[in-house]
Parts: structure tokens; sequence; C-alpha cells
């Protein structure tokens, strides 16, 4: 029988590589790295939401040159440069208003009700209200619409959008081509020279209320005493017909006192003239501007011309024009939160969060997996043993093979305890180990068997 020992070289074959541990100070620098990348990754996203949430949007204002809307456009530049830093506004003169609109050119412009504007265009605020006027010679006024033929009809608000309303309120009139005898003076004194050279002249106008309310009207030809202001015929029906018009009733004495114009309360029509902007602008930025334009109404009104009475749009849905969402939200008291705006993203974005979260545990557990060990490292020694065993001769061996098995656990023990090993694995090494631990009883078993039979053989022989 040979020696009682065990093989050479067999306790050392199953020596483990001793396992790589992070120490405490290192899982701290790490856990404290992972955390300070998380919350900057937090801090980058929300400050890049706040810098598109606050970035400036910068309007492109439509006006016509030199025109009274350019002056508007002014001071809302200048009232929405100094009261916010979400929008700005650049004016820009063009020539045909309606044009430039339709070929997204711009973002605002001022337009009267009777323009002919995209069906995406929304109003933003009410800037002014035009009254339409026809001044007679006291005692010669029109009283019905056949009362209109072989009268001479002089346009004094000059342009060829009061002349197209004149056209079409003449038409609405069904009167013959040849009783329409319009004349367009080129100034107010050819409006003056033109109404006083006939009796029967009348003159037409569309005046902005902020210059009526002023007594300025058509440069002092309503001071004479011997005009008035005539009623409209057919008033309501005409603003059934002819579109952006409304009646409009005129109490007596609102123009002026002395002499009280006008004498009696007037029926007559009247159109809005608006702050228009597309229906695709956002709803934020709707609501700002229609907030700084109706609490700053003072800043932007021109005395005596033009916004002497801002008011709110019309946010009834039935509206000749819808009223832009953002400017409804805020006459309705119905401004948005952040949850109203981008809950649906914040929704939709929580599972993308989520894969996120779990993408970056993944791979912090992975970066980390090499240096962390884990109940699985041992495992792979536990089956190098068993490989052994399971042909073993000696029994030496593996009385070695179980000392070895024993070492490995307590090792696996004290660091769990210690908790500077991972449980992942725990399972597999359990029932590598057992498995070993029986195969070694089995092999033992067997050599013990056959230790006696051979033996007797050697004393045989």
């Amino acid at each position: 029988m040979e020696g009682k020992g065990p093989e050479p070289g067999w306790e050392d074959s199953l020596e483990r590589a001793p396992v790589r541990r992070v120490s405490v100070f290192r899982r701290v620098l790490l856990w404290i790295a992972f955390i300070a990348l998380s919350l900057l990754a937090a801090f980058l996203a929300i400050k890049a939401e706040r810098m598109w949430m606050d970035q400036a949007k910068i309007l492109k204002f439509c006006v016509s040159r030199s025109g009274v809307d350019q002056r508007f456009a002014e001071r809302l530049q200048q009232l929405v440069a100094t009261r916010t830093s979400r929008i700005r506004i650049a004016i820009t003169p063009v020539q045909d208003l309606v044009s430039a609109f339709e070929h997204h050119e711009c973002d605002l412009l001022v337009a009267r009700s009777d323009a002919k504007l995209p069906a995406a265009a929304r109003a933003l605020a009410i800037l002014e209200k035009e009254i339409v006027v026809l001044v007679a010679h006291r005692g010669k006024e029109a009283d019905t619409a056949a009362a209109l033929r072989n009268r001479k009809l002089i346009l004094a608000s000059s342009g060829a959008a009061n002349e197209a309303l004149l056209r079409g309120i003449l038409a609405a009139y069904v009167l013959p081509q040849a009783d329409r005898r319009l004349v367009i003076p080129p100034d107010a004194a050819g409006v003056q020279a033109a109404f006083r050279a006939g009796a029967a002249n009348l003159v037409f106008a569309v005046v902005p209320q902020s210059k009526l309310l002023q007594g300025n009207l058509l440069r002092g030809l309503t001071q004479e005493n011997r005009v008035s202001f005539a009623d409209i015929p057919d008033a309501a029906a005409l603003a059934k017909k002819v579109k952006g018009l409304a009646e409009e009733t005129v109490e007596k004495g609102l123009f002026s006192a002395s002499p009280l114009l006008p004498a009696d309360d007037l029926s007559t029509l009247s159109l809005e003239v608006r702050l228009v902007t597309r229906g695709n602008l956002r709803d934020a930025i709707g609501a700002e501007l229609t907030r700084l334009i109706l609490e700053n109404k003072g800043d932007l009104a021109i005395n005596g011309e033009f916004a002497d009475a801002i008011a709110p749009p019309d946010t009834d849905k039935s509206a000749p024009m819808l009223a832009h969402r953002g400017a409804t939200q805020y006459v309705d008291d119905d401004e948005k939160t952040f949850i109203d705006l981008y809950g649906d993203y914040l929704y939709l974005g929580a599972p993308v969060a989520g894969a996120v979260g779990s993408f970056m545990i993944w791979f912090f557990g992975r970066w980390t997996r090499d240096s962390t060990p884990s109940a699985g490292d041992f495992t792979q020694e536990v089956l190098e043993i068993a490989v052994r065993v399971r042909h073993e001769s000696r029994v030496e061996n593996l009385d070695a093979a179980d000392e070895s098995l024993d070492r490995i656990l307590h090792e696996l023990l004290e660091a769990l305890r210690a908790k500077t090993l991972s449980a992942e694995g725990l399972d597999v090494f359990r029932l590598a180990f057992e498995q070993t631990r029986e195969w070694i009883r089995e092999r033992r078993h067997f050599l013990s068997r056959r230790e006696p039979e051979k033996t007797s053989t050697e004393n045989l022989l």
C-alpha cells in the first residue's frame, strides 16, 4: 500500500485563486459617482427643458408702411421687450398684408373683420372698432335704400378696402349699376368740396371710434350745424349680407356735444379691427401676448387715432373669427398649468424614463461586476474539484478534496456575513457543492470496498 499522504501537487491544484474584493472605500466612490452622474443627467435634462420652455419666440408683425398699425406694432414691440422674455416682436413692413400672412411671411397682423383671411387665422384681441357713418345735409337724409338712387356717394375714407366695402353695401341693396354714382376725392378738401356741391350728396366714411370720440371726423366737416349723421338703411339686413359687418347703435351726442352729434340714437354698422395670428401658435405664447395687450391698454393706445378701447376677442365658438386657444384660455381664466400642457408627454415618457433607469442600473451592475465578487465566483472551483474526485483512486486525495470544499464554504460564508460578496449565483453554488460532496462520499465508499479485495489478492500471491 502506498503512502498515506495526498498525492503531491493535489492540494496545490485545489487552491483557488483569491477572489478580488472591492474595498468599502472604492464601493462608496462608485456609488457616489453613479449618483452624481444621475443627478447631473437629471439637471441637464431639466435645464434643457427650461431653456426650451423659456426660449424667446420671435413673432414677425406685418404692417403697412407708415400706417397706424406700424405705430401700434412699435409700441407692442417695446412693451413685450420690457415685460417678458418669452416673446420678441420683429416688425416687417409689407405691401400686401393678407398675401404676406397667407404665405407665412409673418405671424401677426392688424386686420379688419371684412378682410379675406385664411381659415387658420385666429384673433388675439380686438384693437379698434370702426364705425360706418353716412353724413348728409340736414333734412336730406336717405331713409331707405331706394332713396340712395340718384344720390352722389362721396367716399371719405380712401383706400381699396373701404371702396370695396361701399360697393359691397350697394350690391346688397341691389341698386342698378347706373345709380352707383361714386365720387372718390383725393383728399379731405376734395371731400368737403364734393359734399357742398349738391344738397343731395352723401358722405360715406369708415372711421375708427377713437377718432369719432375726439370729435375730429373729416377735419371739421361735421362741426357745421347744417350736417347730420344719417341712419344706414336696413342696417340689420346688411349686417347679415356683407361679411365683417355688425349692426351698431351709436348713442345720441356720443361724437360731439356741441353741436350735438348724432342728434338722435344712430342705427349704423361697424367693423372690428383685430390683432390676428395663426392657430398653430403655441397656446402659452398666445395667452401671454393677449395678457400683455389687455393689461397694458394705456401703453398701447394711440390717443385719438387707434386702439383707445382695446377689448378681448369673442371666445364663443360661433364667432365670425375664432379666438386663438391661448387667448380663450386667458379670457376665460382657464390657462393651462405645466401638467395640463405636458401631462401627456410625462405620461408617455414615464415608461421610457423607467426603461432608461433600468438600463442605467444594469449598466452600472455590468460595469462593477468584474470588481464585485459573487457566490457564483466560487462555483467554478467546486466544479473543478468535482471533475477530479469522480475518477480519484486515492482516499487521501478525497480527504484533501473534502478539506478544500470546507475551506471554500467557510470563505463564502465569511464573505456573505461581511457583506463583501453578492448572493448572485448562490443557488447554483449550493447545487454544485452538494453534488460534489455526494460524489466524494460515493467515491470513498467505492474505494473502501476495493481495498480489502486488493489486500487479499496480494496475500494470495
